[in-house]
């Protein structure tokens, strides 16, 4: 019997392994029969041989086929030069060995366990850079440099996090192997991983069917600038078997959206990660972690150049108390995002005054002939002017009276109420809309936005019945037409309302860092209070497992923050 074949070590774990989604069997299982069966047979390839061929047998006997070896049968059926054949043209030494690894990119391989553990078949291929995905990790001879990650093939896996430090070290490899020199390392590259040698790279698994795939396509997202769809195809083309699971292929998708990156400013990446921790705080009863978790206002982040006010992602929610803020509309879950404005939503909001450049003629007119005077200090209205105006020297022109006629108003019975004439050089009495005229264009504005008034510009000749053509006894029971919509600083259109359903029970929002005091309390449901020290009121509840929001719309987790607590403002 030949002499057993030098083999990498394996490392010890206590952690629990699961069966990989493209196996029956968990890695460090595998790796032991691997051990076994050299130890039995002498021989790498004839381990592999066996190992498979009990594979089949259980599965005859009513076991469960791996999956990987019921896509190398069908590639068998489809596509014969998958496997080696048999040195002597026999046709029952056809199939008799399987290939363990294909190139998918120049100098980037995809292999299983038997390839990995096959040094000599590595040299042979000039691989001397090993990506290593298996749970316990492998440690393989110094010739090789390695990057070995301990993840498993489950449901509840994060790939994610490794995608952009993986494709950057196979990307250095690569580069190393076509001879340009790598001056400095990719910031991508997590810390402690080791250097890498000028040479292909092999990226393993158990069966070289999801994990190693998910991390290659990745790398020929970023290197060629596929989508996941393509850069599987890809893989596919060289290597039939492969096939990322469906979480994998999920992270693959969030990789491609986020731009090759892994950011919690990303909402989509923030939104996986909390279903993620949703899960592992339900089933496992895991502490949860601000790892993933928005910070505000550190996140979504500021844009470049900054986003005039009045943008989408400026409108957030504050506390009613101390006015410390708490969220932004990108924060809200999609159950308040996938609302549809209506005509008046019942959010509370400040005011904010309009610049100069808002102001336009196409006000609607004014419902009275003498329009309410404002105070120029506080913007509020007063009484009605019970001052008329004749045309002076300057050309003024004359007010109107409510009651009919071009001249002076009528004088009314009471004595205090009596026009008077100003002297020449006495400082003369302005009506209402003259008055209105002269206000600064803010208090204007705000004036319009509160009675629904005209502008200063048009409120005269357009609330003038001879102008219009229309009788004094008409213009005086007309209806009250609606206030004209706010218009923010500069012309830039006010975004809507995050909250426009007046059934909500409040604004449903992702858990935030700010959150972390109570969070770290374990429990699954529980208060949430302003995190304003001095302030520290309750304004909302949460619930792990979901809570229903007023509209009746069940919201998993349920993180409320309850309108009546809050001012939306932006």
């Amino acid at each position: 019997m030949p002499p057993r074949p030098s083999l990498p070590l394996r490392t010890q774990t206590d952690a629990p392994s699961e069966p990989p989604a493209d196996a029956t069997k968990p890695d460090d299982t595998a790796i032991d029969d691997v051990y076994a069966q050299v130890d039995a047979t002498g021989s790498l390839e004839a381990a592999a041989r066996k190992l498979a061929a009990i594979a089949a047998a259980e599965a005859e006997d009513g076991g469960v086929t791996p999956v990987v070896v019921q896509r190398r049968q069908v590639w068998e059926d489809e596509d014969d030069e998958y496997f080696y054949r048999g040195g002597g043209g026999e046709a029952e030494e056809e199939a008799e060995e399987i290939e363990h690894l294909q190139e998918v990119y120049d100098g980037l391989w995809v292999g299983d366990l038997v390839a990995a553990m096959d040094g000599d078949g590595l040299r042979e291929r000039r691989i001397t850079n090993i990506v290593s995905l298996l749970r316990p990790r492998l440690h393989f001879e110094s010739s090789f440099a390695t990057y070995p990650v301990e993840i498993d093939d489950v449901a509840t896996s994060d790939m994610l996090q490794y995608l952009p430090s993986t494709s950057a070290w196979i990307g250095e490899a690569l580069a190393r192997r076509a001879g340009e020199a790598i001056t400095e390392r990719s910031g991508d590259i997590a810390p402690g991983v080791g250097e890498t040698t000028a040479g292909a790279v092999l990226v393993h698994c158990q069966a070289g069917m999801s994990r190693s795939a998910t991390v290659a396509a990745a790398f020929l997202m970023r290197a060629a600038g596929l989508d996941p769809v393509e850069a599987v195809a890809v893989v596919r083309e060289a290597r039939p078997v492969v096939d990322p699971s469906e979480t994998f292929w999920h992270q693959l998708g969030l990789y491609y959206l986020a731009d090759g990156r892994v950011t919690m400013k990303d909402r989509a990446t923030r939104q996986w990660y909390l279903e993620r921790t949703t899960g592992m705080v339900m089933n496992q009863g895991a502490a949860p972690s601000t790892e993933h978790m928005a910070r505000y206002p550190a996140t979504p982040s500021a844009s470049q150049p900054p986003t005039p006010s009045g943008g989408q992602g400026r409108r957030k929610i504050r506390c009613k108390m101390c006015r410390r803020h708490l969220a932004v509309r990108e924060h809200m879950m999609d159950h308040i995002l996938d609302q549809s404005p209506i005509s008046r939503p019942r959010t509370p909001s400040n005011i904010t005054l309009p610049g100069p450049l808002a102001m336009t003629a196409e006000q609607a007119p004014a419902t009275e002939g003498v329009a309410d005077v404002i105070n120029p200090l506080t913007g509020l209205p007063l009484s009605k002017s019970r001052r008329g105006s004749s045309a002076g020297d300057e050309g003024r022109p004359r007010a109107r009276s409510i009651l009919g006629g071009s001249g002076a108003p009528e004088p009314m019975t009471s004595s205090a109420s009596v026009s008077r004439r100003p002297s020449q050089n006495a400082r003369p009495i302005l009506d209402a809309d003259q008055l209105a005229a002269r206000l600064p264009p803010q208090l204007a504005a705000l004036r319009a936005a509160q009675s629904g008034g005209a502008s200063p510009a048009t409120s005269t000749a357009a609330s003038s019945p001879e102008a219009s053509g229309t009788p004094l006894s008409a213009v005086a029971n007309a209806p009250t037409p609606s206030a004209p919509p706010r218009r923010p600083s500069f012309g830039i259109a006010a975004p809507a309302p995050i909250l426009v359903n007046p059934k909500c029970s409040g604004y449903f929002v992702e858990p935030l860092t700010w959150m972390e005091p109570v969070l770290n309390a374990g429990g699954v449901s529980g208060k949430l209070v302003c995190p304003n020290d001095k302030c520290g009121a309750k304004i909302g509840t949460f619930d792990w497992a979901g809570m229903q929001c007023g509209c009746r719309e069940w919201v998993t987790p349920g993180f409320c923050i309850h309108r009546s607590k809050v001012d939306e403002v932006w």
